[in-house]
């Protein structure tokens, strides 16, 4: 009898186990589901915007949040319904200051031509005083600006992922080539644990980082890598909950928002590198 009653617990665990096994997959494939929902959604209303004469894009209504108004969007407003943290506004809110365009001075031809077409009523300018006179210099050539070196995939990655409610918390040392794991602020089954790498990315080096994911409790992984990688390998990794972005996406990605807006995450997205290779924290 006993035995009897630990083998019906025992099934019963198991069914517990399996629906809760069911339940979790189902919730995940529902957050992905809605995620790619909103990335539609931002690419319609993209096609909308430039077929309407090339409107700014309704970031909070894409990413989430009230209704924005009729007026004027500012850049920091954007920033903010694209979920731009404080910091990184901060980092990008003051405009650059406008050159000075130096007026040039009039010939002395020019002033003789004046005074002759004046007439005699005109009172001539001497030509001591002309001859006298300092012309000024012309202004130097400016020097080429200089040519920006790009950004590099990881940091375009995080940027982007943060203006979409992402929060970017450092991962265990022990999970490396996983640095950070990107919480969304209101769903936690679309966490990601984030590995940048600078080599090509391969089903098996994709499988093991999805490994050491699952060792802190995540079951996505988000690969950013600096080397190309083939569309049938990012689809095939996909449906394992593995997400590779390389430069090429992530421009294409930032290419379908409006151009302040992804030139916001750009600057960022330099600044932070720039932070980085001082050492400072990202």
């Amino acid at each position: 009898m006993l035995t009897v009653l630990l083998l019906l617990l025992l099934a019963v665990a198991v069914g517990v186990l399996w629906w809760i096994r069911q339940r979790s997959e189902e919730l995940r494939r529902q957050a992905e589901a809605r995620e790619a929902q909103m990335l539609e959604t931002l690419f319609t209303a993209r096609r909308s915007a430039a077929g309407n004469g090339g409107e700014t894009l309704d970031l909070e209504k894409v990413f989430g949040g009230e209704t924005a108004s009729n007026a004027t969007t500012s850049a920091d407003a954007v920033l903010r319904a694209a979920g731009l943290q404080a910091d990184l506004i901060a980092l990008v809110k003051a405009p650059p200051a406008a050159a000075a365009v130096p007026v040039p001075a009039p010939m002395p031809e020019a002033v003789s031509a004046m005074t002759k077409a004046a007439g005699p009523a005109t009172r001539p300018i001497s030509a001591a005083k002309a001859s006298v006179a300092p012309s000024k210099p012309s202004p130097k050539p400016s020097a080429p600006p200089a040519v920006e070196q790009p950004v590099q995939v990881r940091d375009l990655v995080q940027i982007f992922y943060e203006a979409r409610g992402y929060r970017a918390v450092p991962a265990a040392r022990g999970a490396r080539p996983i640095e950070l794991v990107l919480r969304h602020k209101t769903d936690p089954l679309r966490s990601y644990a984030f590995a940048p790498i600078a080599e090509p990315v391969s089903e098996e080096t994709a499988r093991a980082m999805l490994e050491l994911a699952r060792r802190i409790d995540q079951s996505r992984v988000l690969i950013a890598t600096e080397s190309g990688i083939a569309a049938s390998l990012v689809d095939s990794l996909a449906a394992q909950g593995i997400r590779v972005l390389d430069g090429a996406t992530i421009e294409a990605q930032l290419e379908r928002l409006d151009f302040a807006t992804s030139a916001k995450i750009r600057a960022v997205a330099r600044r932070r590198a720039a932070r980085r290779a001082q050492g400072e924290p990202g």
